[in-house]
C-alpha cells in the first residue's frame, strides 16, 4: 500500500470514529437507560491528521452544574493502534482511577487492561492494539468504530455518577463490587503516582 492510499484509509478510518461518536443515543441505549449519559462530541474542536496518524476527540459537557472537558486520544502507525482517555480534572481523576464498577477498565477485553499514567496533570487510560490488517476491510475495524462509541458512553457515565456524587456530598462507596481485582484504594493523583512509582 502506497503512502497516499494509506493516508487516505486511516482518514476515512478515523472519520468513520467520529462520524459513530456523534450518533444520537440507538434504542438499546434507551432502553438500557443509559441515553443521559450521551453528550455529543465537540466536533468543531476535534481534528484528523491522517498524514500523523492522529485523532484528537473533544467532549465537553455538563452534570449536576460540573462543567467537564476530555479528550479521547487515537494514534495509528504501521500495525499499531493505540486509543486513550485523558482526565484533566482533578475532581474526576479519583472516579476514574479506582473505575469501580470496571465501567472502562475492560471496555477492549478481559485480556487488553489500559496503562494508567499521569502527566502534566492529566490522567491518561491507554491501550494499545496490534492491527496489521486494519484497512483490509471493514470486519477489522467495526471494533474500533462501534467499540468507540461503547467507551464514550461508559466514560461519561462516570463522570455523571462521579459529579452526582459531588453534588450530593455523597462518600466513594469503598464496598462496591470488584471482582475483578481493580484496585479500589488510588482515590487521587498522588495515590496513583505512587503506584506508578512502586511498579517501575
Amino acid at each position: 500500500m502506497d503512502k497516499e492510499n494509506l493516508i487516505s484509509k486511516r482518514e476515512e478510518f478515523f472519520d468513520a470514529i467520529l462520524k459513530h461518536l456523534n450518533t444520537p443515543p440507538s434504542k438499546i441505549d434507551v432502553l438500557l437507560n443509559q441515553e443521559k449519559y450521551y453528550i455529543k462530541p465537540d466536533v468543531d474542536n476535534s481534528f484528523i491528521k491522517g498524514d500523523y496518524g492522529d485523532m484528537v476527540v473533544q467532549v465537553k459537557g455538563e452534570f449536576y452544574d460540573k462543567k467537564f472537558e476530555v479528550s479521547y486520544l487515537y494514534w495509528q502507525i504501521g500495525d499499531i493502534l493505540k486509543i486513550g482517555i485523558v482526565i484533566n480534572d482533578d475532581d474526576l481523576q479519583g472516579a476514574f482511577s479506582s473505575d469501580a464498577h470496571n465501567e472502562v477498565y475492560y471496555i477492549w477485553g478481559l485480556d487488553n487492561p489500559p496503562r494508567i499514567d499521569i502527566a502534566r496533570g492529566c490522567l491518561f487510560n491507554d491501550w494499545e492494539f496490534n492491527v496489521p490488517n486494519l484497512y483490509d476491510n471493514y470486519k477489522n475495524q467495526e471494533k474500533f468504530i462501534i467499540g468507540s462509541k461503547h467507551m464514550h458512553v461508559r466514560t461519561m457515565r462516570i463522570i455523571h455518577d462521579e459529579c452526582e456524587r459531588m453534588f450530593f456530598n455523597s462518600p466513594i462507596d469503598d464496598d462496591a463490587d470488584n471482582d475483578n481485582d481493580i484496585p479500589t484504594e488510588f482515590r487521587s493523583v498522588a495515590d496513583i503516582e505512587k503506584m506508578i512509582k512502586s511498579t517501575t
